[in-house]
């Protein structure tokens, strides 16, 4: 009988290195839309690099060579360097690849090894590189902060109304920035006890309740009322004075800039440093201090309480904390 020969298809190392980095798309199921951004520009970072090196990203030296060019060398003419924190991700979005990479058999016979080995160059050591962690990289805000900055916009504008029940969103929800500009009219909950907004969040695919506070839900109302153009996204994008009004969201970097505008006006120092994931943090340390890390666990959604604790509570031991105890 005469066999028919059954075509295959090859994958080669080569196609796990694309133009733009590596090929994130086979992690596709396991990170949201967010982390394979980050993921990719954290991959094409490190292929530029083995190319201007001419080396080849797919050798586990070169991968070495690569985390010990990001702890010495400025990225940028002005002499600045990566966080510890930052040259860590990136490395870590390299491994992620190339383990799928290997599994779904880009890497030949010997990926596992291979892979394995791109598990065995460790990150940089925070501890050894702690002068390169930026002092603004957490911002603490204070209550009395807090509440001159959501009082800066004026609400005698369009603009003003809804800049005020954005801030009012981040201050009071804890939710990341993506959520916040892309909320939608369906995402707002009416509930018995209260008011809130359901998100996805990170690396989730159900929706969760995150709380606002009146004052936030009503200050979303106000602008609902008064914007010019219907739209199911809640917080749409202004085009600037006297110009028609964006009929969906405004982008993340116009969140960036609102954030810092308003700060600003407060304190010029605190406009340079401030960023909008500092009013999640400032959420997660009011929860922490009076309602207890559960509570926070659960606003910030969360799956770890030591998350919580490690990055979101940035509240300093008081001295009389030890008072009473016996």
């Amino acid at each position: 009988m005469k066999q028919t020969a059954i075509a295959t298809t090859k994958t080669t190392q080569l196609d796990l290195v694309t133009d733009d980095g590596l090929d994130v798309s086979v992690l596709a199921g396991q990170v949201g839309p967010r982390t394979a951004s980050m993921y990719q520009r954290d991959t094409k970072a490190y292929t530029v690099w083995a190319k201007t090196q001419q080396l080849d990203p797919l050798v586990p030296s070169t991968f070495a060579r690569f985390r010990a060019s990001l702890a010495t060398v400025p990225y940028n003419d002005k002499g600045d360097h990566y966080s510890p924190r930052t040259i860590n991700r990136m490395l870590s979005a390299v491994k992620a690849v190339v383990r799928e990479g290997s599994v779904q058999g880009y890497l030949g016979p010997q990926g596992r090894d291979l892979a394995k080995q791109f598990d065995d160059v460790v990150g940089v050591k925070v501890v050894a590189m702690k002068d390169r962690v930026k002092k603004s990289a957490r911002v603490r805000i204070s209550p009395s902060t807090m509440r001159s900055i959501v009082d800066q916009p004026d609400v005698q504008t369009q603009v003003g109304v809804r800049d005020r029940a954005f801030l009012l969103v981040l201050a009071s929800s804890g939710v990341r920035v993506d959520d916040a500009v892309s909320l939608t009219l369906d995402q707002l909950e009416v509930r018995d006890d209260g008011f809130g907004i359901m998100v996805a969040g990170k690396n989730k695919t159900e929706k969760e309740f995150r709380p606002l506070t009146v004052e936030a839900w009503n200050a979303v109302q106000k602008w609902l009322d008064v914007r010019p153009v219907d739209s199911d996204d809640v917080f749409v994008g202004s085009q600037g004075p006297g110009r028609p009004w964006f009929p969906s969201a405004m982008s993340a970097v116009g969140a960036w800039k609102l954030v810092k505008k308003y700060a600003g006006r407060v304190d010029p120092q605190l406009g340079k440093t401030i960023k909008p994931h500092d009013f999640r943090r400032f959420v997660g340390t009011q929860l922490v201090q009076t309602k207890g890390v559960g509570v926070a666990q659960k606003v910030l959604g969360h799956k770890d309480a030591r998350t919580t604790l490690n990055h979101y509570d940035l509240s300093e031991v008081q001295a009389n904390a030890t008072e009473g105890l016996f």
